[in-house]
């Protein structure tokens, strides 16, 4: 495993982020891994394993888990949900010094996962998505967070799908941009967008119309605005990743009060 250090400054986190690249998934966990409080660190890693590997992590996975695994028609997407949740496993294994297979999960009235009480040595929380072939875990000691990666070489009709989802202002700025730039400008806009709501810990329980970030290139990554919670503009905060070519990314971060 290789990793570098990023740091990133306010208003992200206060500790600044990590960011880890799993060169290839193994049922190893890392090394202890080390987190300050209120760090976030961003894990990345492809999902192409060979078959010793899948069969080894899906022997980690819960028996709830498997049976999600084994419902999949397509070889590959169930390879894919292995190898995140089990990636996932083997990572949470080297903060909690626990042994992978033994972590039980709970969730929230919405289903967001976390690790249940009796294991937390440390406040530790986490978020995971996977797009197309990539898989990318946030892990973060004492605030919520949420991450979204979303594979931009799709033949989507991105003015549709922006029509059905986005808010107003939000479908304005995307038809504004030059068609060059439009694919990319929808695929940030869907990522802060997903990534916000993971950390609220909402999912499809929040309308994507319903607030509205930022959209435009020359525009940092933000909430602008929440009908529900007006309040959410000053405690989240999102930030662009760049995972690999042809991925979008997105990580959101609440304050001490997100929640």
């Amino acid at each position: 495993m290789g990793n570098g250090d990023m740091r990133l400054t306010a208003p992200i986190v206060p500790s600044g982020m990590r960011d880890f690249v799993r060169e290839r998934i193994t049922c190893n966990p890392p090394e202890i891994v080390r987190i300050g409080n209120n760090e976030v660190h961003v894990w990345k890693s492809f999902l192409d394993v060979d078959e010793e590997t899948k069969q080894c992590l899906f022997a980690l996975l819960s028996e709830d888990e498997k049976q999600k695994a084994l419902r999949f028609h397509a070889a590959h997407h169930r390879r894919k949900y292995i190898a995140a949740h089990g990636l996932l496993r083997v990572i949470l294994g080297g903060y909690t010094e626990t042994d992978p297979k033994s972590l039980t999960f709970c969730t929230n009235q919405y289903g967001k996962p976390f690790l249940c009480a009796a294991q937390k040595t440390i406040p530790l929380l986490f978020n995971l998505s996977h797009s197309h072939n990539l898989c990318m875990i946030a892990v973060c000691s004492g605030l919520e967070t949420g991450i979204d990666v979303e594979y931009m070489h799709r033949d989507i009709n991105v003015r549709e799908i922006a029509k059905r989802f986005f808010s107003k202002k939000e479908i304005e700025k995307i038809n504004s941009l030059p068609e060059g730039l439009r694919n990319y400008g929808f695929f940030r806009c869907w990522t802060r967008k997903e990534a916000y709501l993971k950390a609220k810990g909402k999912g499809l329980f929040m309308d994507l119309d319903r607030f509205e970030v930022s959209v435009l290139p020359a525009e940092p990554a933000a909430l602008l605005s929440s009908d529900e919670s007006p309040e959410d503009v000053d405690r989240w905060h999102l930030c662009d990743l760049d995972p690999y070519p042809g991925y979008a990314g997105a990580l959101s971060v609440g304050s001490a009060h997100a929640m």
